[in-house]
């Protein structure tokens, strides 16, 4: 029996809205309401072919009854309109980056394989934001020659230094292991292409595991190379959070300080840092070979709390900080459909463009369509596009 469940937080009106997917258009959901929960009795069938399902749905704050609003949407969705008596209030810790002790190795979390070289880190030191440099000339009132003293360019670190940003970890190529990370072919790909046009290439480039050949991340080189690259050029490397594990797999890998890292919230929060740095509120999502646009993102909101449960997956703790966003999808659509939407917001507005390997732009796809599908269908779209959210942490 299929049962979805999606509540969002409307923080800002001081609301939840609860949409309850129903198996069939025959069922009557029985709704038994506290202060601070609200409990679903869902009947299926009829007589002795009776199923029932009970819904507990715990909302985190106390909520004014007396202004709920029920009501059957699309035939087989409940939809329960809710007034808070308080702002809910997202624990402050939630979204911090999560310290974790000095290690001595780090593991690929798809084969095991170890990818440093076992020295524990001297240092474990945080990144400012994503995009401080952008932002570096707001940092002072006097004449910029007067602060020639301190480098502002991009933050390397040094050997048995670990630097930790929102979604990856910085590491100096001294400390990886010999043979245990190579260039991606789409890199591999990327780097010919360049050398013919230009004969040097230089910048950070997509690397994987060599055991795996999972994607792990991006590689810097020291300098402009004009021969075909080899990791003795990398000055460091760019791992993934979502890709790496300080404890390998046959263990506790849900006790480690990266647990709730996915695809998802990795791309969430690098939207949300985008969008932050350079206040737009549309994006162009692009793969990172032949720089192809895989989706049209405009930002809703950068702050929803929204849970969601379907059949017997376990419910979240608490709501999830989430971005709401529409979004056209560029691959699924008609091809024609899609440079036309293109070049109509290349020409209308001020867009941006983030860009993430191919496999995290299809996740993020895959993520969008499939939670559009928890909202009744009357409530999938906005202005023609369609709603979805990403999780910015999973709780």
């Amino acid at each position: 029996m299929d049962v979805s469940v999606l509540l969002e937080s409307l923080s800002n009106i001081g609301r939840f809205v609860l949409y309850i997917g129903l198996p069939e258009a025959t069922c009557t959901p029985e709704v038994r309401l506290t202060d601070t929960c609200l409990d679903c009795c869902v009947k299926v069938g009829k007589d002795s072919e009776t199923v029932i399902r009970d819904l507990h749905i715990e909302l985190g704050c106390e909520v004014d009854w007396s202004s709920c609003v029920q009501q059957i949407v699309d035939q087989r969705y409940l939809e329960v309109n809710m007034r808070m008596r308080q702002k809910y209030c997202l624990p402050s810790t939630s979204l911090k980056n999560e310290p974790f002790d000095p290690v001595q190795t780090l593991f690929c979390r798809c084969c095991d394989a170890v990818l440093t070289t076992g020295q524990a880190f001297r240092k474990i030191l945080p990144l400012p934001s994503e995009h401080w440099l952008e932002l570096s000339d707001l940092w002072y009132c006097h004449k910029e020659d007067e602060f020639q003293q301190f480098s502002l360019g991009e933050i390397f670190p040094k050997a048995l230094v670990c630097l930790v940003g929102e979604t990856y970890l910085l590491i100096n190529s001294a400390d990886l292991r010999s043979n245990s990370i190579d260039f991606s072919p789409e890199a591999t790909y990327q780097l010919v292409q360049k050398l013919k046009e230009s004969n040097s290439i230089k910048g950070w480039h997509q690397v994987m595991c060599c055991r795996c050949l999972c994607p792990l991340g991006m590689a810097a080189l020291r300098c402009e190379v004009r021969t075909m690259p080899d990791k003795k050029d990398f000055l460091c490397v760019k791992l993934y959070k979502y890709r790496i594990s300080t404890v390998q797999c046959n263990q506790t890998v849900s006790s480690g300080p990266f647990r709730n890292e996915t695809v998802e919230t990795k791309c969430a929060k690098e939207i949300s840092a985008l969008v932050e740095a350079r206040a737009c509120h549309r994006l162009f999502v692009q793969g990172y070979l032949n720089n192809q646009v895989h989706v049209l993102l405009m930002i809703l909101n950068q702050n929803s709390l929204v849970k969601t449960k379907q059949d017997e997956e376990g419910n979240p703790k608490a709501l999830a900080p989430m971005l709401k966003v529409i979004f056209f999808d560029c691959i699924r659509s008609v091809k024609e459909e899609a440079e036309k939407t293109i070049q109509l917001w290349q020409s209308k507005f001020a867009v941006e463009t983030i860009t993430f390997s191919d496999e995290e732009c299809y996740e993020v796809l895959n993520k969008l369509n499939h939670i559009n599908t928890f909202l009744p269908p009357s409530r999938r779209y906005f202005n023609g596009f369609k709603i979805g959210f990403l999780a910015k942490t999973i709780l």
